[in-house]
C-alpha cells in the first residue's frame, strides 16, 4: 500500500493528542493525481438512507434521493456470482434473487469507476460470519442499497481484467499521464497551490478570485527546495478539491478563515468566516490480533511461504489474479445492542443526552448531537465498524504464524476537532488536532468494542481456530485494561471530513447547498471537508457522488473553472 509512503502521501501527524498520553496520530492525505482514492484501502460502499437524510437537514438536495443518481453515474457494478465465497453464510438464494431484481434501482453499470468484488477468499471468513451471526448481526446481501448494517461483502475499487487499482485518475482521465488528459482538461503536476488572490477593486461586492499563486517544481525530499513561484489567472471559478486537511489550510492562507488565526501569522483578513478548519470528525479505530491454528489458510501464507508467495506473484503477473489482486473483503456495521446489554446501551444513550445538554450554546454541534442521539434508535444506521482482516495487522509477526485481525472503528463520534494553518510558510504542514477520546461517551464505546473483538475469538465457530490473543496479550483483560489499551493504540482510519461543512452560515456553514464559500464570488469546495455530519461508510463513494453532483452546479455556471487539488 502507499499510505504512510512520502513520494504518494502527505504523511501528516495530529499535533500531540492529550487523551492519548500525548501521542500524536498519522493522518495521510493523497499527494498525486486522484488523491486518496490512488491510496486508499481499495474498498467502497454507501452510508445508510437516514444519514444523507441527515445532511440534507444542512443543505438542500443532498439527502439520499438526491444523491443517488450521482452513486449511479460514477459506478460499473459486477454483481456478487452466486455459488462462490463471493456470497458470505447466512444468504439465501430468495434473499439474492430479489436484490438481483432491484438492482437497476440502486446500482450503476456504465460509470467510470469499477466495483468490483474479490475472488480470492481465506479459512477465516465462514467462521467469523457465522460467529457474528450468534449475535444477532446480519449478513447483508445489499448494503448500496441504502442500509449499510450487517456484515457484507463490501465492493472493491478493483479493475478485475487489469488486476489494477480503478480510481480517479485512470478512471476519469483519458490519458492520466499526459498534461492534457482529454481537450477539456490541463492538468500540472508537481505544482503546489499557495494562494487565492482576491480583487483589490471589488469595494462594496464579494471577494473576487482573480489569480492563484504556485510552486512548480517542488521536491519534496527535504530539504524541501521550490524551483519557481508562478501565477494562474482565474477566468470564471476557482473549485478547490484539496481534501479536509489541506482545503481549510488553502483558504486560511488566502485570507478566509477565523480573523484572529490570521492575524497570528500576519495574514490580511479578506473573508470573516471563523468556521473554516473547525467540525473535523474523524474515525478511530483499534485493532486486535489472535493466532490462528496451523493449517488454517490466511493471506500470512504470502509471508509464510516463500512457494506459494512465488506463485501468487507469478499468478499476478500472467492472469492479473490472485492474492495479489485481493484485499480484505468482511466489513460491517453493527449496534450496540449486537454486543452489549440493554442496560450498557441506555447508559451511552445518557452519555450523548448529557453531552447535548453541555452544548446547548453551540447550535451547529448541538443539531449534530441530536443527529446522531436519533441513529442510535434507528435499526439502520450502524453503530460500530467491524472488520475482519485475514492476516496480521497490529503484531509484530512471529516467523512461520498466522493471525486474524479484527478492527473496530466509530463511525459518529462525538469529538470534534480542527485544521488550521501552522504558519504562513505555505509549504509548513497544518495543525491537524481530533481532539481524539475528548468525551468518556466515544472512549467507552472503543472500549466496549474492542472487548467485543476479543468476545468473538473466544465464540465458536472462531474459537475453534484461534490458539490465543496476540495484540493485546492475554494479560489483558478487565474494563480499565482494555481502555488503556485503546488509548494507546489507537489510530485514524483516515476519513477526516467537515473541515469546510456545508450549512447555513449562521449555523456555522463554510459552503452552501452548491459548494460555494460564503463570502466569495466566485470560490467553492467539492470534496470530503463539505460533509456537516460524518457516515458510518467509507468514503470513496460518497466523494465520488460530491464529485458529479458538483459538476452540475458547475454545468450550469460560466466555463473554465480552476480547480485546485494536491
Amino acid at each position: 500500500m502507499s499510505v504512510g509512503q512520502p513520494d504518494y502521501d502527505w504523511s501528516y501527524e495530529t499535533v500531540p493528542q492529550p487523551n492519548l498520553h500525548g501521542r500524536k496520530v498519522s493522518s495521510s492525505a493523497g499527494r498525486l493525481l486522484g488523491g486518496s482514492s490512488a491510496i486508499n484501502y481499495l474498498v467502497r460502499m454507501r452510508a445508510s438512507v437516514p444519514e444523507y437524510d441527515a445532511w440534507n437537514v444542512f443543505g438542500s438536495g443532498w439527502d439520499w434521493e438526491g444523491l443517488l443518481p450521482y452513486f449511479k453515474a460514477e459506478e460499473s457494478y459486477k454483481v456478487y456470482e452466486w455459488d462462490t465465497d463471493q456470497i458470505f453464510p447466512g444468504i439465501t438464494k430468495a434473499e439474492d434473487e430479489a436484490a438481483r431484481q432491484k438492482q437497476p434501482e440502486f446500482r450503476g453499470s456504465s460509470g467510470p469507476v469499477q466495483s468490483t468484488h474479490n475472488t480470492v477468499y481465506t479459512g477465516l471468513l465462514e467462521p467469523t460470519i457465522k460467529t457474528t451471526l450468534k449475535f444477532g448481526i446480519k449478513t447483508n446481501r445489499t448494503p448500496g442499497y441504502g442500509d449499510s448494517t450487517g456484515i457484507f461483502n463490501i465492493d472493491t475499487a478493483v479493475d478485475r481484467k487489469e488486476g489494477i487499482r480503478s480510481y480517479a485518475a485512470n478512471a476519469y482521465l483519458r490519458d492520466p499521464k499526459s498534461t492534457q488528459p482529454q481537450p477539456n482538461v490541463v492538468v500540472l503536476k508537481g505544482v503546489y497551490a499557495t494562494k487565492i488572490l482576491f480583487d483589490p477593486n471589488q469595494a462594496g461586492k464579494l471577494p473576487k478570485a482573480i489569480k492563484i499563486t504556485c510552486l512548480g517544481g517542488v521536491d519534496w525530499k527535504l530539504p524541501v527546495t521550490p524551483v519557481f513561484p508562478f501565477e494562474l489567472e482565474v477566468n470564471k471559478e476557482i473549485v478547490v478539491s484539496a481534501g479536509s486537511y489541506n482545503t481549510p489550510r488553502l483558504l486560511e492562507l488566502s485570507g478566509i478563515g477565523d480573523p484572529e488565526i490570521l492575524s497570528k501569522f500576519n495574514i490580511t483578513p479578506v473573508v470573516n468566516l471563523p468556521t473554516v478548519g473547525e467540525n473535523l470528525q474523524e474515525h478511530p479505530y483499534v485493532i486486535s490480533d489472535f493466532v490462528v491454528k496451523e493449517g488454517v489458510f490466511t493471506l500470512d501464507r504470502l509471508r509464510n511461504d516463500a512457494t506459494y508467495k512465488a506463485e501468487q506473484v507469478e499468478e499476478y503477473r500472467t492472469k492479473k489474479t490472485g492474492a495479489y489482486a485481493t484485499t480484505v473483503s468482511a466489513y460491517g456495521f453493527i449496534k450496540l445492542k449486537n454486543f452489549l446489554t440493554q442496560k450498557e446501551v441506555d447508559e451511552l444513550k445518557k452519555e450523548l443526552d448529557e453531552e447535548i445538554l453541555r452544548n446547548a450554546n453551540k447550535p451547529f454541534y448541538k443539531q449534530q448531537l441530536e443527529i446522531q442521539r436519533k441513529f442510535l434508535n434507528d435499526d439502520g444506521v450502524g453503530d460500530v465498524e467491524l472488520i475482519m482482516v485475514p492476516k496480521v495487522f497490529a503484531s509484530t509477526p512471529k516467523e512461520n504464524t498466522s493471525y486474524i485481525s479484527l478492527v473496530v472503528s466509530l463511525p459518529h463520534p462525538v469529538a470534534r476537532g480542527s485544521v488550521h494553518i501552522s504558519s504562513a510558510d505555505s509549504l509548513a504542514p497544518p495543525n491537524i488536532d481530533p481532539n481524539y477520546l475528548n468525551n468518556s461517551y466515544d472512549t467507552k464505546i472503543l472500549t466496549k468494542a474492542t472487548q467485543f473483538a476479543r468476545k468473538l475469538s473466544e465464540t465458536e465457530p472462531l474459537k475453534s481456530i484461534i490458539v490465543a490473543p496476540s495484540t493485546p496479550g492475554p494479560e489483558v483483560q478487565t474494563e480499565a485494561q482494555f481502555e488503556e489499551f485503546v488509548r494507546n493504540n489507537v489510530e485514524s482510519i483516515q476519513h477526516p471530513v467537515g473541515t469546510a461543512s456545508m450549512a447555513p452560515q449562521d449555523l456555522g456553514g463554510v459552503v452552501d447547498h452548491e459548494l460555494r464559500v460564503y463570502g466569495t464570488e466566485n470560490v467553492r469546495v467539492v470534496d470530503m471537508s463539505i460533509a456537516p455530519l460524518h457516515l458510518a461508510a467509507h468514503l470513496l463513494d460518497t466523494a465520488y457522488a460530491i464529485g458529479e453532483k458538483a459538476s452540475e452546479y458547475l454545468a450550469v455556471s460560466p466555463r473554465h473553472q480552476l480547480t485546485v487539488g494536491f
